[in-house]
């Protein structure tokens, strides 16, 4: 773990109308849960973001000690600053998207997502 790393807070964002009762609904919560607190020692922070409404808050104890942001429309400031920021930048945008995406070829290869995820389900089993 580099200390670049851990003091970085990963933000997940749900696409296509997402939430954690889609999740579960497709029995997939526990699993993505599982894979992210796994992520979590070498991080600052996890947070998803979901489209759902205040029945995904019937989650939060099931997926702690991932944060939680379920309004899709009143995102709290520090994100919505930081997309901003984004949104009005193109140079820091493909600074982040190639650092990004070097950081995935790097780290997540088919094989080490492979041995990763064997790793996840023997410790599940």
């Amino acid at each position: 773990m580099t200390e670049r790393l851990s003091r970085t807070r990963l933000a997940l964002f749900f696409t296509r109308r997402g939430s954690l009762c889609k999740w579960d609904d497709a029995g997939i919560l526990e699993r993505e849960v599982a894979l992210y607190r796994r992520l979590l020692p070498a991080l600052a922070g996890v947070t998803f973001v979901t489209h759902g409404d205040r029945r995904d808050a019937w989650h939060r104890s099931r997926i702690e000690p991932i944060g939680l942001v379920y309004n899709r429309f009143k995102l709290p400031a520090d994100i919505r600053g930081a997309i901003e920021d984004l949104l009005g930048d193109e140079a820091l945008r493909r600074r982040l998207g190639a650092g990004g995406r070097e950081h995935v070829v790097e780290r997540f290869s088919l094989d080490r997502v492979v041995e990763r995820e064997l790793a996840l389900y023997e410790e599940l089993v």
